[in-house]
């Protein structure tokens, strides 16, 4: 069995209350981060996640380092869209898929996809555009 890669949940804590402050200032607008624009499921408060983005064919993809519980992926999903800024830019996602590392690989850009395999997570979110005809 592949040993997967999570931080401890004291981690995320502490990133989520002084980490994530100081990033949250400058992510959104140097590659590779990004910032998540989410919605609280119970509070409606709108916040903000820094994040290194890794690109995916038709979006991007985050690895969820503190496993598939965390309180961002579950607003992404409750919501079922995504607001990424990046680059100074906002764009929107239509689609969240949390998957395992394996089956995200295939939506990954050949970086994305060596990036993933050297810190081997147990979980990627992506965030993709639903193509429409």
């Amino acid at each position: 069995m592949p040993q997967h890669l999570q931080a401890p949940r004291w981690l995320a804590r502490f990133n989520k209350r002084v980490t994530n402050r100081i990033q949250g200032k400058w992510a959104g607008a140097v590659p590779p981060y990004g910032v998540i624009l989410h919605r609280g499921r119970k509070s409606g408060t709108i916040y903000r996640t820094p994040v290194v983005l890794l690109r995916a064919h038709a979006g991007f993809a985050v690895m969820a380092g503190y496993g598939r519980h965390s309180d961002w992926i579950k607003n992404l999903e409750s919501a079922g869209t995504v607001d990424i800024q990046r680059r100074g830019r906002t764009a929107t996602f239509d689609q969240i898929l949390v998957e395992s590392a394996s089956e995200a690989l295939q939506h990954l850009r050949p970086i994305g996809r060596w990036i993933t395999k050297c810190l081997k997570p147990e979980w990627v979110v992506l965030m993709l555009e639903i193509e429409t005809a």
